[in-house]
């Protein structure tokens, strides 16, 4: 099995670090992706569990934790008992953190527009 690793820009590392973006846009976002039209295959996660599961992962890394991802996504989602790969790899965990990114930064912006 090969780790992959993803490097957390400062810039994304600011956006957890707000206690406002961390708990009032989640709830936002996960509203607004219920609201969207899901396409392609199906997640087994609902979108709740899986932008918390970025935003604690995105905490932990904030505050230094040296917890590996693949330990985290372990403990969070579980393992295969035929295999003993994580239910969640790496890979999906990292389109997940891409995509809760995309839309904080959309829904940031879109408040500061309307602020002006």
């Amino acid at each position: 099995y090969e780790q992959e690793t993803e490097v957390v820009e400062e810039a994304d590392l600011a956006l957890f670090q707000s206690k406002e973006a961390l708990f009032d846009d989640v709830e936002t976002l996960l509203v607004l992706f219920e609201e969207k039209k899901r396409r392609g295959k199906k997640s087994n996660y609902p979108p709740e569990v899986r932008f918390r599961a970025v935003r604690d992962w995105m905490l932990l890394q904030a505050r230094g934790n040296s917890m590996k991802l693949l330990d985290f996504l372990e403990e969070r989602f579980g393992v295969a008992p035929e295999s003993g790969m994580p239910l969640v790899p790496n890979q999906t965990f990292y389109s997940w953190r891409r995509k809760y990114i995309r839309e904080l930064k959309k829904l940031q912006a879109k408040k500061k527009k309307q602020a002006e």
